[in-house]
């Protein structure tokens, strides 16, 4: 997984358990890694903000509106699409 982050640029920043939090330079590339890692996985899904998506200039992806939700963390709602490989 880590190997498809590293190809787009990406670096681990923060190990979350069974989870981990990259950077990314790009929004559009960090979307792609993102993407491929949970393809490699039996299920998951990438989840980003309106402005990531809106800041992504990948060609090839598309952003589905999930709506507001609440995020462990986060004070109040946030907007929320759900991206995919076109």
């Amino acid at each position: 997984m880590q190997r498809g982050s590293v190809r787009y640029g990406g670096r681990p920043i923060k190990w979350l358990g069974d989870g981990v939090m990259f950077y990314f330079r790009d929004p559009g590339t960090g979307v792609r890694a993102a993407l491929e890692m949970v393809d490699e996985l039996a299920a998951g899904e990438v989840l980003v903000s309106q402005a990531v998506a809106d800041a992504s200039q990948e060609n090839g992806i598309i952003f589905r509106d999930i709506g507001p939700a609440e995020l462990k963390g986060v004070s109040g709602t946030m907007h929320l699409l759900r991206a995919n490989l076109a």
